[in-house]
């Protein structure tokens, strides 16, 4: 069935992934990243564009993703926080 939303955003909850990145303080670094989806045989990540994450991985040139297992779930809600 076809439903209409009339709404000017509209989020799914895709799945959350870390990203993995060289950064030039600490060597390497992760975040945490919920605006990723799949379309067709592509991975469509969504990075703020003034994020230490997309300054870094636009300076290097590359990245990881990772794909957390449901136990490590609890350890990935703290990947890239600095107290």
């Amino acid at each position: 069935m076809l439903v209409e939303f009339n709404t000017g955003k509209f989020y799914l909850g895709y799945p959350i992934v870390v990203l993995g990145y060289k950064d030039d303080d600490y060597g390497y670094n992760i975040t945490t990243n919920s605006s990723t989806y799949s379309l067709r045989n592509n991975i469509v990540l969504g990075v703020s564009s003034d994020s230490r994450a997309a300054q870094q991985i636009e300076k290097y040139g590359e990245f990881t993703v990772n794909v957390a297992a449901e136990p490590v779930m609890t350890s990935v809600e703290s990947a890239g926080w600095w107290p």
